[in-house]
C-alpha cells in the first residue's frame, strides 16, 4: 500500500476532528501517524508507516525496502524506536501484521525473523497472537467488494506482559486495532466502513471463541 494512502486518510480524519471542535480530553485515545523514509543517493529505498495509539501500543502499518539495500528496514525501526521512547512506556506492545501468514510465504517468514530479532535485542519477548486473525480491507469503494485476507499478528512486549495475556486480551487488542486504527484512519469512507469493520470483528470473535487459551509456556 502506498504510504500516501494511509497518511492521506489520516490527515482527513484529523481535519474532521478539528472541524467538529473535538478536544484532547475525548475518551477516544489519541493516535499519531508517522512516515519514515530510507533515502540513498537521492532516491527512496524504503519506508515505514507507524501508528502510535496512546493505549500504549504502536502498530507497524507497513515496513518495506528495496532488495539489496542492506539494513534500511532495521535503521528505520531504530529511528522510530528512538523517536517514541518517551511515548511508549513499559509495558507497551509493538504490533506487526504479516500477510500472508508466515507458514505460506518465505517473505513473511523473513519479516517475522526481522521483527523478532529486533525486539529481542531490546529485551522484548515476541509472540504470534494465538488467534485466527483477519486483516481488514483498507481501500475499497463498496464494502460488498472487500477482499480481506488472513494474516499473522505479531506482538512484542515485556515477557511478563505477554505471559499474562489471555485469549480475551488478544481479542480486546484486535478490537482496538480495528476500531481505534482502521475505522479512525478510514473514516472518510463513511458509516458503511464502520459497519463493515463491526461485522468483520464479530466474525473474527465468533471464529475464535472455540480456540483454547494460549499456554504461557509458549
Amino acid at each position: 500500500m502506498s504510504p500516501t494512502i494511509i497518511l492521506g486518510h489520516a490527515a482527513e480524519g484529523r481535519l474532521e476532528d478539528l472541524s467538529r471542535g473535538h478536544d484532547t480530553q475525548s475518551a477516544v485515545p489519541p493516535i499519531g501517524y508517522f512516515l519514515y523514509l530510507a533515502v540513498q543517493d537521492d532516491r527512496v529505498i524504503g519506508f515505514l508507516n507507524l501508528l502510535v495509539v496512546e493505549r500504549n501500543y504502536a502498530l507497524i502499518a507497513y515496513l518495506g525496502a528495496l532488495p539489496s539495500t542492506g539494513s534500511a528496514s532495521w535503521k528505520m525501526l531504530q529511528t522510530a524506536w528512538h523517536d517514541h521512547a518517551n511515548t511508549l512506556k513499559s509495558p507497551f506492545a509493538l504490533i506487526f501484521e504479516i500477510a500472508p501468514p508466515v507458514a505460506e510465504s518465505a517473505r513473511s517468514s523473513a519479516k517475522a525473523r526481522l521483527f523478532t530479532e529486533y525486539s529481542r535485542l531490546r529485551g522484548l519477548a515476541t509472540r504470534k497472537a494465538p488467534i485466527d486473525y483477519i486483516q481488514p480491507d483498507m481501500v475499497h469503494e463498496e464494502t460488498a467488494g472487500t477482499t480481506e485476507q488472513p494474516a499473522d499478528l505479531y506482538i512484542a512486549s515485556s515477557p511478563d506482559a505477554l505471559a499474562a495475556m489471555s485469549k480475551q486480551s488478544y481479542l480486546r487488542l484486535v478490537e482496538s486495532i480495528y476500531f481505534d486504527v482502521y475505522v479512525r484512519t478510514f473514516r472518510d469512507l463513511g458509516e458503511d466502513y464502520t459497519r463493515y469493520i463491526s461485522r468483520l470483528y464479530e466474525k473474527l470473535r465468533a471464529r475464535n471463541e472455540d480456540i483454547p487459551s494460549p499456554s504461557n509456556s509458549e
